[in-house]
């Protein structure tokens, strides 16, 4: 949807906004520096209220599970991002937070520096890596002995700092600041895949995806998806067409793993693939057909079609309408799958639940994929293998395509 997505808010106008008095020469008269501050030191700066943090810039944007992975990361001695400061021209030493407020704000609630929170010293929770340290305190950690090594670590980790003095005006740091929220972009979780899975079924699914009408018109673009999410829906259709069997519930783990094996099996299953693809095209052909531009991979409810893709329906969808049997006589009952896919969506409160809340576990992977597939299945009066699940796994009942 890279030419049709609306941001919640437009702040486009103001952030560009900025004080003709600013030159090149007034902006190069700034001095910006980096130094490397301990946790330790960092805390000990704002504890004596040397980095100000006032109440009105505490309001909370990270969840605890976030800020609690952010500690984590401290603990672990893995890379995080840098803090920008701006010292006061009135109060040298002095600074003022630019970019990291809720990174040190994590540190503060973590420690228990902010005395008039609620969230001070709040318990560490979805840590993924130092599992035994979930539902501590900070203080509960630093009364039991056995953590003083993961303490030591965390108050000596290093945090990379850049310093600016001698700003020319308050516009510059607008200016400053304006750029570092609007030109700093994380990686998606799909680029973030092709750069740790290179290799040629990437390199062709990436092609493939770029070259793809079907997609052009799923996400009403004419160029490639900057964050690529094209390659996204593709790599999805292909892990649920291959490797539904290998899904444990974690989707990006079974995403990966769909990467990563074909890049393997790529002479192989090169010819096999491109086959795939082009039954993905065929899907996508029948379900615009049968939904519409306006209904395909789209949440139904009282009020119509959602406005917005969703990942979970569009893999169901294109996951029968692939299978040639299913796709020919879909065509010849359009108007009643429509009908039961709405039935489903407004009378079946699990179907809602798992194109809504819990979408990339194994129950509401099987229970969308299944109750779907028994609907399509009676309006077609026709057998086909749906998935359910044995033991935490998906399985056929027999062989599939």
């Amino acid at each position: 949807m890279s030419e049709k997505e609306v941001e919640l808010f437009d702040d486009i106008e103001e952030a560009e906004e900025h004080e003709p008095e600013l030159t090149p020469e007034k902006i190069s008269k700034a001095v910006v520096y980096g130094t490397d501050w301990t946790v330790e030191t960092i805390l000990s700066q704002l504890k004596r209220k040397n980095i100000d943090m006032p109440p009105f810039q505490r309001r909370d944007a990270w969840t605890k599970g976030r800020k609690s992975r952010y500690i984590e990361s401290l603990m672990l001695r893995l890379p995080i991002p840098q803090i920008i400061l701006a010292e006061k021209k009135d109060k040298p030493g002095s600074f003022l937070v630019l970019d990291g407020k809720q990174r040190l704000l994590s540190l503060i609630q973590f420690v228990g520096l902010d005395k008039e929170s609620e969230n001070n010293k709040f318990r560490l929770r979805g840590l993924e890596v130092l599992k035994d340290l979930n539902k501590k305190t900070f203080d509960e950690l630093a009364a039991d002995p056995d953590m003083a090594r993961i303490l030591n670590q965390f108050h000596n980790e290093t945090i990379r700092s850049v310093v600016i003095r001698s700003w020319p005006s308050k516009s510059f740091l607008q200016m400053l600041f304006a750029r570092l929220n609007s030109e700093s972009l994380p990686l998606s979780p799909q680029e973030l895949r092709q750069a740790l899975f290179p290799g040629e079924f990437v390199k062709y699914i990436d092609q493939a995806s770029r070259e793809s009408p079907a997609i052009k018109t799923l996400l009403g673009i004419s160029e490639p998806d900057r964050r690529m999410r094209d390659v996204e829906i593709l790599v999805r259709y292909i892990a649920f067409s291959f490797f539904l069997t290998k899904h444990e519930g974690n989707l990006r783990k079974f995403l990966d793993t769909t990467c990563d094996l074909l890049n393997k099996d790529w002479q192989s299953k090169e010819n096999t693939v491109k086959s795939q693809v082009e039954k993905f095209e065929k899907a996508v052909d029948i379900a615009l057909e049968v939904f519409g531009e306006e209904g395909i991979g789209r949440k139904w409810d009282i009020e119509g079609y959602s406005e917005r893709l969703n990942k979970a329906i569009l893999d169901v969808q294109l996951f029968y309408f692939s299978d040639e049997r299913i796709g020919t006589k879909s065509l010849k009952k359009k108007t009643k799958i429509r009908e039961a896919f709405q039935g489903l969506c407004f009378e079946s409160e699990d179907f809602r639940d798992s194109i809504e809340a819990t979408t990339k576990s194994i129950k509401a992977t099987v229970t969308r994929l299944s109750l779907w597939g028994t609907k399509l299945g009676d309006v077609l009066n026709l057998d086909f293998n749906i998935p359910k699940e044995d033991k935490h796994r998906i399985k056929f009942s027999g062989f599939w395509r």
